[in-house]
């Protein structure tokens, strides 16, 4: 009940006596031997207890006064007349059951309640928390983590959710990450060293000398890709991916001199978090950190390995089959080297056929692709799984089919049209 609230109870049996633990929280009021109207004053808790004339209990009740429960299923009802939730209140807790149609209206009736706890109790110590999805606290998670907030599931502690959906949905987050570089190298000059041995007085220079003596290369547009990683999470929660490895070190030493170990990651670290909006559209929060070794750091006695990290968060809304483009990760570097006669190669002009000098420059991108599709279970038979067939040697030099089976022929070129199992 809620203040204000009125509940009418009748009974057969004559009404002698009713007792009221807390008046303070609702009262009665006696209509006749038969009926007796229970109202609710304030929030709280008060038990009712009927009592017939030969002192027999005939009636006997708790009665919770609570505002929410009221307010709330109100607005469950106005906003969403599709959901049927109800809503019980157990000691300080809520219980709430029931069907919502979608996610998004589950979620949005458990803010509800949530909320209005903690506007109520906002002075109280016994305020909501929220736990996030994602626990990780390593240097990437902690970057993320107030986007991933808008993402999984808030969990409030005096709300027992058991809210129950028709179909769960699943998201697949196909990536691709690629490392796009671009290397211009530029080498001009004499390099004595490689010259080798030419008579100069004839001027007999081959093209292969000259190659040797200046020459310009430029390199450019080289590709890989890293990896090509599948994840697939509940809408709503988080899927982590890493390749590559722990380096341990030393953290610190304690009073007998032991040392506490502890490691860092480093590879190629993917967190993604998908969630399905009631349109079937699908947000996605994609948190990528690339990281390598390049040495160690030493502070005081203890000896730290150095990484090399490159780190991107984002946030994107996409529909079913769509795909995204993340880039913009860039890394440069350049180097110069200077190589001459010593004291001819310093003469102006003339010193120039004395002196090689060399420039690299390197431009590096890292790239990532990202393609979501809403999980659709299939029947297993519909699964197409690979199979291996031996043959003889004598059959592949000659290039010679070992299917002589018209049906397994078809099958294989089947299994070869849908690409496998990377597509």
């Amino acid at each position: 009940m809620s203040e204000g609230e009125s509940l009418v109870i009748k009974k057969k049996q004559n009404i002698d006596t009713v007792f009221v633990s807390n008046p303070a929280v609702a009262d009665y009021k006696i209509v006749d031997h038969n009926t007796v109207i229970i109202y609710a004053k304030a929030e709280g808790k008060s038990e009712f207890t009927f009592f017939e004339p030969n002192q027999n209990i005939s009636y006997h009740a708790t009665v919770m006064v609570d505002n929410i429960i009221k307010v709330v299923s109100d607005k469950i009802r106005m906003l969403y007349p599709e959901s049927q939730v109800q809503i019980e209140k157990i000691g300080k807790s809520y219980l709430l059951t029931g069907m919502a149609p979608t996610e998004e209206v589950r979620d949005n009736i458990v803010r509800m309640v949530g909320e209005s706890i903690q506007s109520r109790k906002s002075n109280d110590k016994d305020t909501v928390s929220v736990r996030l999805g994602m626990s990780d606290k390593s240097d990437a998670s902690e970057a993320t983590e107030n986007v991933n907030s808008s993402l999984t599931n808030k969990v409030y502690e005096r709300v027992i959710n058991q809210i129950q959906l028709p179909v769960s949905n699943q998201v697949n987050v196909k990536l691709s990450i690629v490392e796009v570089s671009k290397e211009f190298k530029d080498n001009i000059g004499f390099e004595w060293a490689n010259l080798g041995t030419f008579s100069f007085h004839k001027f007999n220079f081959t093209a292969d000398r000259i190659t040797h003596l200046v020459n310009a290369l430029q390199d450019d547009s080289i590709a890989r890709v890293l990896a090509e990683p599948n994840l697939s999470v509940l809408s709503g929660e988080s899927a982590s991916f890493l390749v590559g490895g722990e380096i341990p070190y030393v953290k610190d030493r304690d009073a007998s001199n032991r040392a506490s170990i502890d490691f860092k990651e480093f590879g190629i670290k993917l967190s993604v978090t998908a969630k399905v909006n009631e349109n079937k559209r699908i947000k996605v929060m994609l948190s990528e950190e690339i990281s390598s070794v390049i040495g160690n750091t030493k502070a005081e006695e203890f000896t730290m390995p150095s990484l090399k990290k490159r780190r991107a968060n984002t946030t994107v809304e996409l529909a079913d089959g769509e795909s995204f483009v993340l880039g913009g990760l860039m890394n440069q570097e350049e180097q110069e080297a200077l190589q001459k006669v010593p004291f001819i190669g310093d003469i102006p002009i003339l010193g120039s056929f004395f002196r090689h000098t060399k420039t690299n420059n390197r431009s590096i991108e890292l790239i990532v692709v990202a393609t979501v599709n809403l999980v659709k279970p299939i029947p297993s038979k519909e699964i197409t799984l690979p199979d291996f067939m031996k043959t003889p040697s004598i059959a592949r030099f000659l290039n010679l089919s070992v299917i002589k089976n018209i049906s397994q022929k078809k099958e294989a070129e089947e299994f070869l049209g849908k690409g496998g199992f990377i597509q």
